[in-house]
């Protein structure tokens, strides 16, 4: 079997386990749809909920994030030959409109920072969002980061090279 075969398995089974996931959980969960990311090799597995949104993306996508973790888990308890597909549950595109306005501040720093050449401080973030800005700022030239910080006042610096 060829990996591109693996991978549409592996995408199917994890769409399937997270709408039964859902299903149990007695949340009225409208459709399960799954989407690749274009941008790194990631598999999206958006839950689009009209009446429910609000309380599984819970305040600034607190319950959301607990899903992705509580989800993960399960998958490699009981899916093994998926445990380390990477994947994220996504609800209505909460997420995806989140990482869009992250990717615009950090532009928006990354600017400032080159301009006046002075040290940048982001607000306090999540694990998942200091990824994204390292990541994003990976190959921009003029300027590095560095997460500085103690648990959830943990930050990333944006400064000049």
């Amino acid at each position: 079997m060829n990996i591109f075969m693996e991978k549409k398995q592996s995408v199917e089974r994890i769409r399937k386990f997270v709408e039964k996931f859902f299903k149990k959980a007695d949340v009225d969960v409208d459709s399960v749809s799954v989407k690749s990311s274009e941008q790194e090799e990631m598999v999206t597995i958006d839950v689009q909920s009209e009446k429910s949104a609000q309380i599984l993306i819970g305040q600034n996508g607190e319950n959301l994030r607990a899903f992705q973790y509580i989800i993960r888990l399960l998958i490699r308890k009981n899916l093994q030959e998926d445990a380390h597909f990477p994947f994220l549950v996504d609800i209505n595109g909460y997420r995806k409109q989140k990482d869009q306005s992250l990717f615009e501040l950090i532009d928006q720093t990354v600017k400032e920072v080159k301009q006046e050449k002075k040290i940048a401080f982001l607000p306090p973030m999540n694990a998942y969002d200091r990824r994204l800005v390292h990541l994003h700022l990976v190959s921009e030239e003029g300027v590095m980061t560095e997460s500085v910080g103690e648990g959830e006042d943990r930050k990333v610096v944006i400064k000049p090279r």
